[in-house]
């Protein structure tokens, strides 16, 4: 595997025993998953509000299992957080980079169109979230700084200046490219582990 989310999961690995492949994958396997729990989401009514709240779910699953392959102690209440702030922090770019892509995809209009698109920025947006998270972390050990001592708002703080807009609007064109290259490879679609990690995030 290669690409900007591989560096960054290779960047992270320096500091921890975790394969950097193995990271990426999880990444991609959440973000496909998310994108398929979406696309039932968006057919429903109000189903933009409906795949928001199962985006925010994935994306504090996918920090959980981070954290437990990278083995750092942060709390679940502490990954929740994190996971909502920096989805918010990323949505509007996601959201008006992802929009026109989406459509591509796009065979009619109405519920089934809300469907793809949800679908789709779904996945752009779990995967950009894991490239901040990995990102960030890489960052924090890099200072050598005492996960422990950090605060969600702290870990907010060093997303904002571990990574920049314009490399956002580089890691959203990754995403699309993978997606395309992910959407049908049966490989990723093993789910049963995440819906066991989205329990848990739940219980």
């Amino acid at each position: 595997m290669t690409g900007i989310l591989v560096y960054a999961a290779k960047n992270l690995i320096t500091y921890t025993n975790t394969s950097a492949d193995l990271v990426a994958k999880t990444v991609i396997r959440y973000a496909l998953c998310a994108s398929v729990a979406s696309l039932t989401a968006g057919a429903i009514t109000g189903g933009s509000l409906a795949a928001s709240v199962v985006l925010t779910g994935f994306v504090w699953a996918l920090y959980r299992k981070l954290t437990k392959l990278l083995d750092i102690p942060f709390s679940k209440h502490f990954l929740r957080t994190v996971a909502m702030a920096i989805l918010a922090d990323i949505s509007g770019t996601v959201a008006s980079y992802a929009a026109a892509f989406a459509i591509s995809f796009l065979p009619v209009f109405g519920n089934v169109a809300s469907s793809v698109i949800c679908s789709v920025t779904s996945f752009i947006a779990v995967y950009v979230a894991g490239y901040v998270f990995i990102k960030t972390l890489a960052f924090i050990c890099h200072k050598d700084t005492d996960f422990s001592s950090l605060s969600a708002e702290d870990f907010r703080n060093e997303a904002e200046n571990a990574t920049g807009e314009k490399e956002i609007k580089e890691v959203i064109k990754e995403a699309k490219k993978v997606y395309k290259q992910v959407k049908d490879d049966d490989e990723y679609k093993d789910f049963s582990d995440i819906k066991e990690e989205m329990a848990g995030v739940q219980a």
